[in-house]
């Protein structure tokens, strides 16, 4: 079953279990599934990087083991991520995370506390990963590492 099935049946299935209900106080009952599926979208993009995580691992039907043994990030590591106890995850981390669950890596780096990284390290940062290019050109890990740089450090021109 596809994700937006599954989550159309549980929106459908909050939505009867709303209306069943006329006697209870509610400041909002919506009108629809879909009304409730956009107000769940709304909320969903103000979500924690730990629910982002938690939520894609979970649409694509993988087990903290599967998801450890797909990254090499120690499941323990995972959990802490997912229940927002790591407040400055290394990027290298959030770049496997966006491959193996197929969410792209601004979406995760969007969802970092904005004040998470300095200029200075990211600079630094930069600086091995283009060394690291240059003694292998192409390399996606290295690539994808740069970018996510980047737009930390747009992020952070922008706030300044």
């Amino acid at each position: 079953m596809q994700f937006w099935q599954l989550l159309l049946r549980r929106a459908e299935a909050a939505w009867r279990k709303l209306v069943r209900r006329p006697g209870k106080a509610r400041s909002w009952v919506p009108e629809s599934p879909s009304e409730l599926i956009a107000a769940w979208q709304q909320a969903r993009s103000n979500q924690t990087l730990g629910s982002a995580l938690n939520l894609a691992r979970i649409s694509r039907g993988l087990s903290l083991l599967q998801l450890q043994t797909a990254t090499g990030i120690n499941a323990t590591y995972l959990v802490k991520l997912e229940h927002n106890l790591v407040p400055q995850p290394s990027l290298f981390v959030l770049v496997q995370l966006s491959e193996a669950l197929d969410v792209d890596v601004e979406t995760l780096i969007g969802r970092v506390a904005a004040g998470a990284y300095s200029h200075d390290d990211l600079e630094a940062l930069e600086r091995r990963w283009h060394l690291c290019l240059l003694a292998q050109p192409g390399n996606r890990n290295g690539l994808m590492m740069l970018k996510a740089i980047q737009l930390l450090k747009v992020r952070l021109l922008t706030r300044h």
